[in-house]
């Protein structure tokens, strides 16, 4: 429980802070009053949430958000689960305004495009009277916190604009949202830090703010504003503390603005390249992130089948825990790979068979071959859910005593091979290419 709520502070600028664990606890008591297909609550005492209270779940528990089901649905009020596109683009690129344009989730106090929400947001509506004295006062403490930051001997901290690609442009935001000294909004997270700004001390809790600390506080935005008081006066008035944006299918800060095919970093299809290439080899801030490199070395004679990974209905996640439970586990007993009967064929393999999967960094694993049409000629599944092996050896005596699950097999991501997505740097997990051949 308290590792949860530990989460939920790392998670409030995303918006996912109102599923404590009382309220899941409630929800499990109570599974029988859920709706099995849209998952909302029927009856009391969880009547109108969501099961689960699905991201986002805003802010504090006791703001009793019922969470939200799609990400996009503006046939009901954010108070009740419904969500507009993310303002999280800017308000307008290369003169195009990026804002929704008349319309907007149910119930919304204003009806078109609107910017994520801050206390500036709040005072051009009139709105800023709604806030409590106490969250007030928090929203005073954040801007006296960046204020007090001007005062230190080495100066303001540096500017986080060299954010990674793909990063919000909450942590570096566009340069009319900046502060004077080119510093984001997201410098104002440090509520904790004594106020030493001469300006800072003269506002005591209560007391009609400074000018300087006005300008602050307009900057506060629902991500840094911890005692969530922007977030509740704004779901009050039926509006998204996110904004109210377009969704963009041009994405002008990807290396490429819109999707396209690349092949992967080993691949068995060399005639695609270079029309499909990868991205030439990089650095990210101090580290190498290499793709060409890899992709010009050719392993598909050796390794001619693609190999991806993926789930069951069965288990979920590194399948720890549902491979822990007696009735999943009686389910999916064992570890597989699913293979074509062209490819099974070819490398002399029958349904049932324990057969090895290899792939270039030279991992192996010992698995059950799964025959079936379900997967194309040249292509192997295996599912991700499994642990306790590893490259043929049991290894499930490294598990705590009594904590061994029911079933146990090779791990699918033993095979993956090295590759990382150059907006999001997760690693590769879903495909690289592979050979099989009886155990």
């Amino acid at each position: 429980e308290d590792i949860l709520r530990e989460v939920n502070r790392g998670a409030w600028s995303i918006g996912y802070t109102g599923q404590s664990p009382e309220r899941l606890k409630l929800h499990m008591r109570h599974q029988d009053k859920f709706d099995t297909t849209s998952c909302i609550g029927l009856s009391d005492p969880v009547k109108g949430e969501y099961y689960g209270l699905p991201w986002p779940c805003w802010g504090s528990p006791e703001l009793k958000h019922p969470g939200t089901p799609l990400l996009y649905d503006e046939s009901k009020p954010v108070a009740r689960g419904g969500l507009s596109f993310r303002a999280a683009w800017g308000l307008e690129h290369d003169g195009i305004p990026l804002l929704a344009e008349k319309t907007a989730p149910a119930g919304s106090a204003v009806q078109d495009g609107y910017p994520e929400f801050s206390y500036a947001t709040l005072e051009k509506l009139g709105w800023a009277g709604e806030l409590t004295p106490q969250e007030r006062d928090a929203i005073a403490n954040v801007a006296q916190s960046v204020l007090a930051s001007h005062d230190r001997p080495d100066g303001p901290a540096k500017d986080r604009a060299g954010k990674h690609p793909g990063e919000s442009n909450t942590l570096a935001p566009p340069e009319n949202q900046r502060s004077r000294d080119g510093r984001g909004e997201a410098q104002a997270q440090r509520p904790d830090r004594q106020a030493t700004s001469e300006e800072a001390q003269k506002a005591e809790p209560g007391s009609e703010p400074t000018p300087e600390l006005k300008e602050q506080m307009a900057k506060v935005n629902w991500k840094t504003d911890l005692s969530g008081g922007i977030i509740r006066v704004a779901i009050a008035h039926g509006m998204s503390p996110f904004g109210n944006g377009k969704a963009r299918c041009l994405v002008w800060n990807y290396p490429d603005p819109v999707p396209k095919h690349r092949e992967p970093l080993y691949t068995a299809r060399r005639d695609l390249l270079p029309q499909y290439e990868t991205f030439k080899d990089r650095k990210l801030w101090r580290l190498p992130q290499l793709y060409a490199s890899i992709q010009a070395k050719d392993f598909s004679a050796e390794y001619p089948l693609v190999l991806t990974s993926g789930r069951l209905v069965e288990f979920e996640g590194g399948g720890d825990e549902t491979r822990a439970n007696k009735w999943l586990a009686e389910l999916q007993q064992r570890m597989f790979a699913e293979i074509n009967p062209v490819d099974a064929k070819r490398a002399g393999v029958r349904d049932g068979q324990m057969i090895w999967v290899a792939t270039p960094e030279r991992a192996r694993v010992r698995v059950m071959a799964l025959v079936t049409k379900r997967v194309g000629a040249g292509t192997v599944f295996m599912p991700f859910h499994f642990a306790g092996w590893w490259m043929g050896k049991d290894i499930a005596d490294r598990y705590p005593p009594g904590t061994v699950p029911y079933v146990t097999g090779e791990s699918a991501n033993t095979m993956t091979t090295y590759g990382y997505d150059p907006v999001t740097a997760m690693q590769e997990t879903k495909t690289t290419i592979c050979q099989i051949e009886a155990a």
